[in-house]
């Protein structure tokens, strides 16, 4: 079984943590039932030593006071953000939160990140979340029965699966939010990290970081096809908008 852990009280409820460890070794992952977030990923470095290599906390209290920028957790029921918090479904229009300046972002004021997650199932590198979002919660058509399910299918693998069912039409955008500094798990900024990334296009965004509708070829600091230190363009990237943008991939 995933060793669990005594994380907090949230809302008079106890939230726990489980670890995640892969029978041959490997890496070790730490999960909490608030917003089924991802706390900790330590892997080996070359002489086998663990490391951690995300952000987080050590305690619940700072992912429900506003302090965490949504590390480690599963947004939703809308992941990224939702124009003006509008949407229109079977010609039925729907006014969400507007939480990020004037639009909706990550499921609102209290989204699922902020709401406590059932365990289902659990082995030694396996958890399985459930959470029940009802009929209009944060304005949001139809229940919504969400699952996700973190998994080590070899000792140098993360797997996160997603499942959702809801009894009636509604817009469903579920991700992970896990912050990573593969270095030294956020001691040091990640400008030396390198990235690649094979993309010839991009969207470009608005200055509420809104898609402006545009599917640009990439150039200047946005053109990641070559291996580059992220810190290299990061003040040039989309006219100083820096690197928040949906990527085509090839």
């Amino acid at each position: 079984m995933a060793e669990s852990s005594a994380f907090g009280i949230v809302d008079g409820v106890e939230c726990s943590t489980y670890t995640l460890k892969h029978d041959a070794g490997g890496i070790e992952v730490t999960l909490c039932e608030l917003g089924a977030t991802i706390t900790s990923v330590r892997v080996p470095d070359a002489s086998g030593a663990l490391g951690e290599v995300t952000l987080g906390f050590d305690e619940v209290a700072p992912y429900r006071d506003g302090t965490s920028p949504y590390f480690g957790c599963v947004a939703g029921r809308c992941a990224n953000r939702i124009a003006k918090g509008k949407f229109v479904l079977d010609n039925c229009p729907h006014q969400l939160a507007t939480n990020n300046g004037p639009n909706h972002l990550h499921g609102g004021e209290r989204g699922f990140d902020k709401r406590m997650w059932n365990l289902v199932s659990r082995s030694c590198s396996m958890v399985r979340f459930e959470y029940v979002s009802p009929d209009g919660e944060e304005s949001y058509p139809g229940q919504l029965s969400a699952y996700v399910t973190y998994s080590l299918p070899t000792p140098s693998q993360l797997r996160i699966e997603y499942f959702a069912i809801t009894d009636r039409a509604t817009p469903c955008n579920l991700t992970n939010h896990t912050y990573w500094n593969l270095a030294d798990g956020g001691a040091t900024p990640i400008v030396e990290h390198e990235i690649e990334m094979r993309s010839d296009f991009y969207t470009p965004v608005d200055d509420t970081s809104i898609p402006t509708g545009e599917v640009r070829s990439v150039s200047g600091a946005m053109d990641l096809r070559s291996r580059v230190a992220i810190g290299a363009g990061l003040k040039d990237a989309d006219n100083g908008m820096g690197y928040d943008h949906n990527y085509a991939l090839s």
